[in-house]
């Protein structure tokens, strides 16, 4: 299969597919984790310690911080201790965790709400995974592409997230 693209001065080149595989390349498994509540309301802790370190001894990266374990419910604290402890029971082993900015309809693109974010992520040895704000993506396409070219500024690598 041969696929069509269309380069910025719009002259038609021919891209095969097969030309960008790597074969035998090392695959990075990740694993959304859940951030277990107890009845009472509290996180559970222990669970939640139990599960990041499960994923970690089954050969996969932990994504914690994520729609999964409710980022958008949780509080600046709350986030904080979810890396803490993920940095711990991680020991340099490799994980990601949501960089999630709450904003509403029509707000501004807040390029340093993402960038204390991401610092705390790498600061604690992960790799952000960059939520949608509504202020990213109620850009023209042209300034999404730019916020995305200015989080890469921020951190060495980052993952998009829809």
């Amino acid at each position: 299969m041969v696929v069509e693209t269309r380069p910025a001065d719009r002259r038609a080149e021919r891209l095969d597919p097969a030309t960008l595989l790597r074969p035998r390349r090392k695959i990075t498994g990740i694993s959304a984790i859940l951030l277990p509540f107890a009845e009472n309301g509290a996180i559970d802790w222990a669970g939640f310690d139990a599960h990041v370190a499960r994923t970690l001894e089954a050969g996969l990266a932990p994504a914690v911080n994520m729609d999964t374990g409710y980022v958008n419910l949780l509080d600046a604290a709350q986030r904080q201790a979810v890396l803490a402890r993920t940095q711990a029971i991680a020991a340099g082993r490799e994980f990601v965790a949501g960089a999630f900015v709450a904003d509403r309809p029509g707000a501004a693109w807040d390029r340093d709400a993402y960038a204390r974010q991401i610092e705390l992520i790498q600061q604690a040895g992960g790799t952000p995974v960059i939520f949608q704000s509504f202020g990213l993506t109620g850009q023209s396409p042209e300034n999404v592409v730019a916020a995305y070219a200015a989080i890469g500024t921020l951190a060495e690598r980052f993952i998009a997230f829809e």
